[in-house]
């Protein structure tokens, strides 16, 4: 089996998180189309080539929803699916593809995470949060400071190099580009499509290691690391 999407109920938007467990609700998309590009439809997922296709959702108890619950719940599930009706038949199978990488460095100076090559990659998306206080489904657990997490975030194959930024030069490229007014501390991402074509993307398929370095200032947190890799 080919696994297209593998992502964690604990990172999607969630509201009415009350005591008594009465009410959860939990939106997650799965977006294929690659947003901010000049065809986002490019990379929708061809189901066409396949012969099934299976969304599995793993539900655990009902405190790794909210530890503040105090009692069972019964799930209720609802899935909408968006279509492409009336693609052509020449249309090209691209997709994206995202499975997080969890990272922990038990020293400073430049902790490098191997990245799979052989396809190419929109982008990273990066944060960091407080090992002492993990990453919870109510999202309590407390994001790295900017100031005291890394020196430098970096993209490198060998000896050549196509990313390399500063955590404050990085945060303060995003706002400008994606013109955001409040960003969370501990939140990175490196985009090489920045124009919307995926022939920008970074081609993997003729490097023999591609690695994401993480210059880190100061230990203690958990670096969750989502490659955004676009397979065809």
């Amino acid at each position: 089996a080919t696994i297209l999407w593998d992502d964690d109920v604990k990172d999607v938007e969630q509201t009415g998180l009350y005591t008594d467990g009465s009410v959860h609700i939990m939106n997650a998309m799965i977006p294929f189309a690659m947003p901010r590009s000049i065809k986002p439809l490019d990379t929708a997922l061809d189901a066409r080539k396949f012969s099934t296709l299976t969304m599995r959702i793993t539900t655990g108890v009902y405190t790794d929803i909210s530890s503040a619950d105090t009692s069972a719940i019964t799930p209720v599930i609802d899935v909408w699916l968006w279509e492409m009706r009336g693609a052509p038949a020449e249309f090209e199978s691209v997709y994206m593809k995202q499975l997080y990488l969890k990272n922990t460095p038990s020293s400073t100076g430049e902790n490098k995470v191997d990245i799979p090559v052989g396809n190419s990659y929109r982008g990273f998306f990066v944060y960091a949060v407080a090992t002492a206080s993990p990453m919870t489904p109510d999202f309590g657990a407390p994001l790295a400071v900017v100031s005291t997490a890394l020196n430098r975030i970096k993209i490198e194959s060998g000896t050549r190099t196509f990313w390399n930024q500063t955590p404050e030069q990085n945060r303060a490229f995003m706002k400008e580009i994606y013109r955001l007014d409040v960003l969370p501390d501990g939140w990175y991402f490196i985009d090489f499509a920045l124009d919307g074509y995926v022939r920008q993307a970074l081609q993997t398929q003729n490097l023999s290691s591609l690695k994401l370095v993480l210059d880190v200032k100061n230990t203690g947190y958990d670096y969750y690391i989502y490659p955004i890799e676009i397979v065809r």
